[in-house]
């Protein structure tokens, strides 16, 4: 996160395999330790969004 510095953060593929045991909010846990700076938004599986550019 550091080196990119988005401002934005959302995690995708959580849940859809056994092997990814993570959870959007041990995800913001860890944005939180990390002291990143960067907004989460969580989505729905199977949701869209549309990311601006600006």
């Amino acid at each position: 996160m550091k080196l990119v510095a988005p401002r934005t953060v959302v995690p995708m593929h959580y849940a859809t395999f056994p092997v990814l045991t993570g959870t959007p909010e041990s995800f913001d846990r860890e944005l939180k330790k990390r002291h990143v700076k960067a907004g989460l938004r969580i989505i729905n599986i199977g949701e869209t969004i549309v990311l601006g550019a600006g």
